[in-house]
Formats: C-alpha cells, structure tokens, sequence
C-alpha cells in the first residue's frame, strides 16, 4: 500500500516537473512571438489597456535600445522565460541541485515583480473605467473589477497567470517556493499605501497642444498658432499616451485650454482646433461659442496609434469639449 502511494506521488512528481517545463517554454513561446510583433508596432494584445500599460515603460538611459520601450519590456520577459526554461531542463536532465534552486529563485522573483505590475496596472492609474473600455478577456472573466480592469494589459495578465501558476506548481514540488506568494502579496498590498503614479503632469500654460511628429495636421495646426503669435505650450504625445486612453481620446492633434481654474477644455482634430480660433476672434462670438460644434464633424486628425496612415483621412470626433474637473 505504501509503495503504491510512494509510486503515485512520484508520477504526480514528474507530471509537475513535466507541466512547469511545458509551461515555461509557452511563456518564452509567447513572449517571442509578441518581441517580434512589438518590432513591427503590432501586439498579440489589441485593447487599449496594453498602449496604456506599454506608455509607461522607460528604457535605463545606460543602456542603448534601437526599438520601441514596449519591446524592451517583451525582451526582458523573453530573457527570463529563456533562462528559466534552460535551467529547468537542464536540472531535469541531470539532477543537479543547485539549478533547481537557480529555477526556485527566478520563479520567486518572477512572482515578486508581477506583484508590483499587476498593482501598478490596476491601481497605479487613477482614472477609473467605463463598461465599453474593459478588455474582452475581463468581461467573460471577472477575476478584475470592471471599474479598473480596462488598464489592464491582457498580453501581461496571461503572462502573470503562467508565472502564478509556475510557482503554484513549483511550490507542490518545493514548499519553500511559497515565499514567492508572500512577496507578491507584499509586494502588491505595499503599492495600495504608496501606490506608483505614471502620469505625466502637463504643462500649467493656458493652451497646451498635444502632437506627433508624425502627424501632418498637428504640424498645421503649430504653424497656425506660431504664425498668429498664440503662447501654447507643446507635448508629444508619447509622454501622455496614458493621460489620452484614459480619457478615450486616440487622435492627435489635442488642444487643452484652460479656461477657468480646475476646468479644462479639450479640442480633438485640426479642424476644430482652428475652429475655435477663429470663433474666438469674432467679434459676435461670445465666451461659450465654441461649445456648438457638431458632436461628429469630421476634424482632420491622426490616430495616436497609427499616425502615418493619417494622410488625406478625416476623423471623427466622439469626445466633443469635454471638461475635467
């Protein structure tokens, strides 16, 4: 009877062994496959909670990256499902105890640093979500609040769940590994009294224009304000790609205007933007004119995800003068 059980207990072993691999090699499997899609601009992730998350990530000045700081990112997690993957096999075929405990500490630092992205993701952004801007995987799966789910990036939550339930299974083999899921609980908690704050702060000026480079209609509209000696201030719209999806603006040019204190109002698009130029300097027009422009005129404007097919197209806008509080 007991050998019977010690015999179980060594399948149910190599099953673990052989499902941590497996599960190892499909994080660098899929890791890959997103590098070299991120190389391209292109994602395995299409909400925008992962241009949001992606907005975030800063490259170390001291180290030269040719690409895209999203691809950085998806390189790092290649590297350490690469490493992983080799030792866990390599311990598998040997046996050498010193490369399981190499494995045991990259899956409790794996777990330990998705503790602090998951937090940042999902608290580390302040603006709260509407129904239509959670991602497609929360809907059918609610394990996020709604309210804060649509900053979540699906590609990196997948990534979470494969690491999760690596040391899960790890920690069935080794029970020490279960100090990765007290870090990661650490870890996560400690962000909800010194949460981490992304958002870049822009400019205090009464007119702040939000462009790409990129962009033809942006550079129109600069001309426009230089040439008639209106004070604004610029930002590419790089730096506030978080502030943008957050209030579901996903073209370029923007115009903030500050027209009383604590109340800014928001212009979407060439058209509109001069717009508002031009009704201002009426001499008819009075302070709120602006305010009567159609819901869906077509506003000249460049998507801040794909700025250079932007060229003779005319968008819609959908957030007509909005105002912040």
């Amino acid at each position: 009877m007991l050998t019977n059980i010690k015999n179980l207990m060594e399948s149910l072993k190599k099953l673990l062994r052989g499902l941590i691999l497996g599960l190892a090699c499909f994080g660098l499997l899929l890791n890959v496959v997103e590098f070299f899609l991120s190389l391209y601009g292109k994602s395995l992730c299409s909400a925008s909670s992962c241009k949001l998350v992606d907005s975030f990530v800063v490259i170390p000045p001291f180290i030269d990256w040719p690409y895209s700081p999203q691809s950085f990112m998806v390189f790092i997690g290649v590297l350490y499902f690469l490493g992983l993957s080799i030792l866990i096999f390599f311990a598998l075929r040997t046996g050498y105890k010193f490369l399981e405990w190499l494995a045991d500490f990259l899956i409790i630092a794996g777990i330990t640093v998705e503790g602090y992205l998951l937090n940042f993701q999902i608290f580390g952004i302040v603006k709260k979500c509407s129904e239509e801007n959670v991602p497609l995987l929360f809907k059918f799966i609610p394990i996020i609040p709604k309210s804060y789910a649509c900053h979540v990036c699906e590609f990196c939550f997948i990534v979470f769940l494969i690491i999760f339930t690596l040391t899960l299974f790890r920690f069935f083999l080794r029970p020490w590994v279960g100090i990765g899921f007290i870090s990661f609980i650490a870890v996560f908690l400690i962000g909800l009294v010194v949460p981490p704050r992304g958002f870049y702060q822009l400019p205090t000026e009464k007119l702040v224009l939000i462009y790409s480079p990129q962009c033809p209609h942006c550079h129109k509209v600069i001309n426009f304000l230089t040439q008639n000696n209106i004070t604004f201030e610029k930002v590419e719209e790089d730096k506030v790609l978080n502030i943008l999806l957050s209030l579901n603006v996903k073209s370029v040019p923007v115009l903030i205007v500050s027209s009383a204190p604590n109340k800014k109002e928001i212009l979407i698009g060439e058209e509109k933007i001069l717009k508002f130029f031009k009704v201002e300097k009426s001499p008819s027009s009075s302070t709120n004119s602006s305010k009567n422009f159609n819901l869906f005129e077509k506003i000249n404007a460049c998507s801040i995800f794909e700025p250079s097919s932007c060229a003779g197209q005319n968008n819609t806008s959908f957030l007509n003068n909005t105002f912040l509080p």
